[in-house]
């Protein structure tokens, strides 16, 4: 019995060691053996390699153990491939720990949440070779990071409808260094909320953008500021601030364009007389820029302008002053008539309007509140006038046809008749208008290189009221005559999904309506081409 219980003993034995030389001399591993957490590693985690136990929070301090092992027939590390841990041997002791050499979460974007690490021992009979991987927690602790506390963008006014700012002016940018996050959220206040849509996008790594998409045309006239914020979708989420401010770019906008709301003012004499001044209403229509000068003419030689001043107060109103009591005895047997022209600075926009003043009578107008003067008799109606004072005309030479129209304007409902007045025999030769249509016409070619002066005339057939403008007919030269030009010579026309198809006309100033037709070319820079337009 004592014999078969030695067998036994030394049968065990020998299995115990046949499994210890098999697990040592596997492939790569020489006879080290690594003992973790009192697990020892089996020869498939030699070769493919295993997971440390747990999690390392990626805002773990520099220098802090993250790993033991207890070692077996290793007498020291050769050599290491690791970006963030430092492995040190004790061979006093035989235990080898791994530490951080390097802060995890200031290199978010070099590390993953597996981290590997490749070891290479010398083990006492030959030498061997492990990969670790560790996983690591991204604690979320960095805020999205703006690239600058403010944007300012300066806008060409009025901005149109569904173009994103950030895109084709400027792009904001956030940074999130959590590497486990994948978005970020913008959000703006109730400000920004009014003019723009918010959304977001992300490249490559871990920047995000913001798109920042206008809801509707903007036209402003002061600068706005509002905040953006950025939260990521971590947890707890992070949130950080910056500020968005607008101006309005005076250098690109499209110039203001004065109109009156009303074509003509009636009011009578009784009424300037007590109240002394007149508020005339008008409106900023598609423009950007309050800057506007104020003129007030007179219809050939009258001289009504004399008895008034006039101002622009704000950028809604004029407001015509009298400046000396009208006579009311002369008004009594006439009617004075006021153009009032209003000029956007820097820009050949002009508004005019018609400021009719009556004798004492009370005026059917609604422009103006009634007022406590005693009147009677309604007043007259609108009187005809051209819808210019004066008309400039700019033909070639040796053309003829139809040359231009004028227009006259009355509340009348009865037929209108044009003519010409004139003294000159070359007027009287050349030139004749369509008693009807208004129209200008040249019966023989324009031969002669000279100026046509006369006076365009409209009548009411059934009351012989009349109404005359002046007019300036230049005929040049093929080669002196003015060329056609763009009004504006830089214009901003934005291209969306939503507009396209839709015509861009740009307003071009030509010399007359008879000036042949023009050639246009379209010029464009690449990406576009001009196969696009």
């Amino acid at each position: 019995s004592s014999h078969c219980a030695t067998y036994n003993l030394n049968t065990k034995v020998f299995v115990l060691w046949l499994g210890f030389v098999f697990r040592v001399y596997g492939d790569n591993i020489g006879d080290c053996g690594l003992v973790y957490n009192g697990h020892v590693l089996s020869l498939d985690e030699w070769k493919f390699g295993f997971f440390l136990q747990g999690k390392i929070p990626d805002n773990v301090e520099v220098g802090k153990t993250v790993a033991t092992f207890q070692t077996v027939n290793i007498s020291g590390v050769s050599k290491f491939e690791s970006q963030f841990f430092h492995p040190n041997f004790n061979s006093s002791t035989s235990v080898l720990t791994l530490s951080l050499s390097e802060a995890l979460n200031e290199s978010k974007y070099s590390i993953q949440s597996e981290m590997p690490l490749k070891i290479y021992f010398n083990c006492f009979r030959d030498t061997a070779n492990i990969y670790m991987y560790m996983e690591v927690e991204d604690v979320n602790d960095h805020k999205p990071e703006f690239s600058t506390q403010t944007y300012i963008y300066n806008l060409p006014m009025p901005f149109p409808r569904g173009i994103d700012i950030t895109s084709a002016f400027g792009d904001v940018f956030v940074t999130d260094d959590d590497f486990t996050n994948t978005k970020v959220d913008f959000s703006i206040d109730s400000i920004g909320k009014k003019y723009f849509n918010v959304s977001s996008g992300k490249t490559d790594g871990k920047k995000y953008f913001m798109i920042l998409k206008s809801k509707s045309r903007i036209d402003l006239h002061q600068n706005i500021s509002f905040s953006i914020t950025a939260t990521d979708n971590g947890f707890p989420p992070l949130q950080s601030n910056a500020l968005v401010t607008i101006t309005a770019n005076s250098e690109y906008s499209i110039p203001s364009s004065p109109i009156f709301l009303s074509p003509i003012y009636i009011s009578s004499v009784d009424e300037i007389n007590l109240s002394k001044t007149i508020p005339l209403k008008i409106v900023l229509d598609e423009g950007y820029g309050t800057n506007l000068t104020l003129q007030l003419k007179d219809i050939q030689s009258a001289n009504w302008s004399k008895y008034f001043t006039a101002d622009i107060n704000g950028s809604s109103f004029i407001n015509i002053h009298l400046i000396e009591q009208l006579p009311a005895d002369l008004l009594n047997f006439t009617n004075a008539i006021i153009i009032v022209e209003v000029t956007s600075l820097g820009a050949a926009h002009t508004g005019q309007s018609v400021l009719l003043i009556t004798g004492p009578c009370s005026p059917s107008s609604t422009d103006y509140p009634p007022t406590e003067s005693p009147t009677t008799a309604p007043c007259p109606g609108i009187p005809l006038h051209f819808d210019k004072v004066s008309y400039t005309v700019l033909a070639k030479k040796n053309q003829f046809g139809m040359l231009t129209q004028f227009t006259a304007v009355s509340d009348h409902q009865d037929e209108i008749e044009f003519g010409i007045s004139s003294d000159s025999e070359l007027v009287k030769k050349f030139l004749r208008i369509g008693p009807k249509d208004g129209f200008l016409y040249a019966d023989e070619p324009l031969t002669n290189n000279t100026e046509y002066y006369f006076n365009v005339t409209a009548k009411i057939i059934s009351t012989k009221e009349l109404a005359s403008a002046k007019v300036e007919l230049s005929v040049f030269s093929t080669a002196s005559i003015e060329t056609p030009r763009f009004n504006k010579s830089l214009e901003y026309h934005y291209i969306t999904e939503e507009n396209i198809g839709e015509t861009i006309e740009p307003e071009i100033i030509y010399p007359s309506i008879s000036v042949l037709p023009c050639n246009f070319e379209i010029k464009t820079q690449n990406p576009l081409g001009s196969k696009k337009l």
